[in-house]
């Protein structure tokens, strides 16, 4: 009997002993009979990538059955089961029950949260792979394909290599990120980010029901056009396409830990484990810059992070809005500036490197060609873009948008071809290639004259994707590279999206660079247009611009009297051919030091002729409203009534004839009494011209050369046109020894302030290129006539000046500010420009263009330049200043002083 009972007690601990084995071998996974109780021992996969348990969020007590990584030194979760339904006591236990449920009970054998299921299985098991993936399955079958049930299929914020973001086109059930509500609640919050694969896939960042960041169409190698999509030495991704699923997803190469994350703030980064820093690092992060921002620039608006504003139109749009566009809201886009007209034919134009629009409501065809996909978009009218699906092997694949475009990012890398519906009288600018001849009046590849037109790649090739080190030069048409075509160094001017100039400038470029030909002028080899971008090839030339050496006391030094004299020379005659003796008579209008480029043999060449003007035989000159060129070159004529003629050239080269005799700038010349022309009419005066030449030619040279060439210079920027010389005669003048006329008192902008406002100027100190003697020329000049009673003292210290200034009722009026940006820029309110000129670093700031002093002022104040506490902060105080019901007293200026220091 004892025997019997002590066989049956054996037989009972059976079960028991078990559940200890297993318990203690099989930590990986939950049964009928094992438990996961909070409190007690977690589950682990058998790698030991990934831990599972219950845990408590941030600052919560709430309780939740949670995954993370294991092993490591930063506890991170990547998946929850009860993110909606928390428990509120420590007591919980997750059990997998028949047919296979998973259930989570709480304290009182309620059920908090559970699995569902379509069938039954006989001895269901719950089990943690090391992929990170909780699966309910048969015990002993490992096949996928026989899963009932896995947290992949219900993420949270974390996609884990292996997962599947996407759609089943079968069943409809879409799987999803959702970010938590906050760092302690998992709660699913505002921000999902899908694959979405309707119209073609591409990837969406969700707030609500909005779109706030679009991936760009899957091309078969990345994501068209995004800038931060890139593949790690540790993962690659894609999206997946079959008849029954869409999906987004990725695959490690190593064993680094990698993860993409939702954060409750609607960012999305892919992060990688550092062993050495113990630490999450992050390698992307989206969105990642403003252009990210889905749609920010409206229908066919363009976005470029680079560019400042980031906005723009496609090239052969304009938009909607002007207005608006001012006040940087571009969400009204823009618009073909020729209107579509499909029964009288359409044409298409290529615009490259884009991050393709919204292809949500596109259509598409993996198997056409790009021929075929043009024949059906074309026989539509509606259709309005084509485009290549799938980039690889050369293209193939047919997508079609029949919306307006939104949502089109650019930049020199990157992205893909697309193109778009345009009007046949578009057609001329990028239909043609090779040797071609373009008429610019018609728009039309036929008659003309020809010149080599590149491919974009061809030339980003050339430049390294135009790369930063390859730049050698910036001016108003945009950033000049060096770069090596077929062997050759070319220099290649890129139109910029912000410049000034535009197609009219660009235009010119072409025409007068083709027509002339000459030893003194600049040399094109070709051009690039293709969709926005505008780009001139030319000779490269090694020496640069002639103001990098005149200007520059170290290099000043490589060119003795004879070198200086021969570019003078070279100048001259490059001159006198664009006046007289081309095809062309041309008016440069921009003749300056740094538009004459230097060959290794020191031969100066006239460069840019993009603001240049013809001029008929008998024509003595025209009229303009909008005054361009340059400062401290333009005539008087010009400068204050808009009037320009070839005298107008004269009077810049006699500028720069002053220029490279002294190796000072006009613009520059620091002086108290007057700018570099009324030093050199003093010097010539009393008899001291050669006291003008650069200091390191004085033992050098030849007097009476020298002081030829100074009366020639003055001699071409008399006050009056008429009494320049033609550019025959200079060159005639420079090159014989007969005798000079004696020269008049010179004209221009400074010295007629100076003549008839004899004020002695004090010297402000300002970090721009506009010298202080011309900063406070244009200051008296705007102020003291208008202002009679304002008595300016000699010697006059800057402090005191914005003493008298600020003090004055003239900053009262209503109107100044505006007269001020007027007459200093001749574009207000141009304050980026504003900006450069003074402090060469432009914030953007976000005021508009009816920004009000006060307001104005309220920004500038947060700029860091105004924290150093010099002139600067007088500088914006006095000219933006609003004094109210203040007694305008010197006790304004005691609380300046006293800000400044703060």
């Amino acid at each position: 009997m004892k025997a019997l009972l002590r066989e049956r007690f054996y037989l009972s601990l059976l079960p028991c002993l078990y559940s200890i084995h297993f318990c203690l071998s099989a930590t990986d996974t939950i049964t009928t009979t094992y438990f996961l109780r909070d409190g007690d021992a977690n589950i682990a996969s058998t790698g030991g990538t990934f831990e599972m348990g219950f845990f408590s969020p941030g600052n919560s007590e709430n309780r939740y059955v949670g995954m993370w990584y294991k092993n490591i030194s930063v506890r991170t979760v990547v998946w929850i089961a009860n993110r909606e339904a928390p428990l509120i006591s420590g007591s919980g236990i997750l059990k997998v029950i028949k047919p296979g449920i998973l259930v989570l009970f709480n304290g009182t054998n309620n059920v908090v949260w559970s699995t569902n299921t379509s069938r039954s299985l006989q001895n269901p098991v719950a089990q943690l792979l090391n992929s990170g993936n909780l699966v309910v399955k048969e015990a002993g079958d490992d096949s996928p394909g026989n899963i009932l049930w896995q947290s992949f299929d219900h993420p949270t914020d974390t996609l884990l290599a292996g997962m599947k973001l996407g759609k089943n086109l079968v069943t409809g059930r879409e799987v999803y990120l959702s970010s938590w509500k906050n760092e302690d609640d998992p709660a699913p919050g505002d921000s999902t980010y899908h694959c979405d694969p309707s119209g073609f896939p591409q990837n969406i960042l969700k707030k609500g029901s909005n779109v706030v960041y679009r991936s760009g169409p899957w091309n078969g190698r990345s994501f068209s056009g995004t800038q931060n999509s890139r593949e790690g030495p540790f993962y690659t991704y894609g999206v997946y396409t079959s008849k029954t699923e869409v999906y987004f997803g990725y695959k490690l190469k190593s064993s680094v830990r990698v993860r993409l994350t939702l954060s409750y703030n609607g960012v999305l980064q892919v992060w990688t484990w550092s062993d050495g820093d113990q630490g999450w690092v992050p390698f992307l992060l989206i969105p990642g810059d403003s252009c990210d921002m889905y749609k920010l620039c409206g229908a066919y608006g363009s976005c470029n992070s680079q560019d400042s504003p980031e906005c723009g139109c496609l090239d052969k749009f304009m938009p909607n809005n002007s207005d608006a566009w001012k006040r940087r809201d571009w969400s009204g886009g823009c618009a073909r500036r020729t209107e579509l007209n499909c029964l009288q034919g359409d044409v298409f134009l290529k615009y490259s490197h884009v991050k393709l629009p919204d292809t949500r409501n596109s259509w598409s065809n993996v198997t056409m060609t790009l021929e075929e996909c043009k024949n059906i978009c074309a026989k539509n009218c509606s259709c309005m873009a084509y485009s290549n699906s799938d980039i690889l092997n050369g293209g193939s694949g047919c997508l079609l948008w029949f919306q307006d475009l939104l949502d089109i990012r650019q930049g020199p890398n990157g992205g893909q071809d697309i193109y778009i519906r345009m009007a046949a009288s578009e057609s001329g600018r990028s239909g043609c290639s090779g040797n071609y001849k373009m008429n610019y009046n018609s728009g039309n590849c036929s008659e003309e004259f020809e010149i080599p037109l590149f491919d974009l790649s061809t030339i980003a090739k050339a430049t390294n994707n135009f790369s930063i080190d390859r730049q050698i030069g910036e001016g108003g048409f945009g950033p000049v590279y060096k770069g090596i075509l077929e062997g050759q160094e070319i220099a290649v001017k890129r139109l910029s999206r912000t410049s000034t100039q535009g197609e009219t400038e660009f235009t010119n470029e072409v025409i007068y660079n083709v027509k002339l030909k000459h030893r003194n002028l600049v040399k094109i080899l070709g051009c690039c247009i293709e969709g926005e971008e505008k780009m001139l090839i030319y000779e490269y030339l090694p020496n640069g611009s002639l103001d990098s050496f005149i200007f520059d006391d170290a290099q000043s030094k490589v060119l003795d009297w004879p070198k200086r004299f021969h570019i003078i020379n070279g100048i001259a005659r490059g001159l006198m051919y664009l006046h007289q003796d081309s095809q062309l008579r041309i008016i440069h209008r921009d003749l300056k030091a740094n538009n004459i480029l230097l060959d290794k043999d020191m031969n100066p060449k006239i460069s840019d002729f993009g603001i240049a003007k013809l001029c008929e035989e008998n024509d003595i000159g025209a009229k303009t409203n909008r005054v361009v060129g340059t400062y401290g070159y333009l005539s008087p004529e010009y400068a204050l009534h808009g009037r320009y003629s070839v005298k107008s050239d004269v009077f810049s080269f006699g500028i720069l004839i002053l220029e490279i005799v002294s190796g000072k700038s006009n613009r520059r010349f620091s002086h108290p009494d007057h700018n570099l022309l009324g030093h050199a009419w003093k010097l010539y005066k009393e008899g001291r011209s050669i006291e003008l030449l650069d200091e390191y030619l004085r033992n050098s040279c030849s007097t009476p050369h020298v002081e030829r060439s100074i009366c020639v210079g003055l001699l071409c920027v008399q006050e009056c046109p008429e009494d320049r010389p033609s550019m025959s005669t200079v060159v005639m003048m420079l090159n014989n020894e007969g005798v000079l006329p004696k020269a008049k008192r010179p004209g221009g902008l400074l010295n007629f302030f100076f003549f008839l406002h004899p004020v002695r100027a004090p010297r402000l100190t300002i970090p721009s290129p506009c010298s202080s003697g011309e900063l406070l020329d244009l200051l008296l000049l705007h102020f003291v006539l208008q202002a009679p009673g304002l008595t300016i003292p000699s010697p006059c210290s800057s402090g005191r000046l914005l003493d008298l200034l600020l003090l004055h009722p003239v900053l009262q009026a209503g109107s100044w500010t505006c007269n001020f940006f007027t007459l200093f820029f001749r574009r207000a309110p141009g304050l980026p420009f504003f900006f450069t000129l003074f402090f060469r670093r432009a914030p953007e700031l976000p005021f508009s263009s009816q920004c009000s002093s006060g307001r104005l002022l309220d920004f500038l104040f947060i700029h860091p330049v105004l924290q150093a506490g010099s002139w600067t902060f007088f500088f914006f105080t006095l000219f933006f200043w609003r004094v109210h019901d203040r007694d305008p007293s010197s006790d304004v200026v005691t609380m300046l002083l006293a800000l400044t220091e703060v």
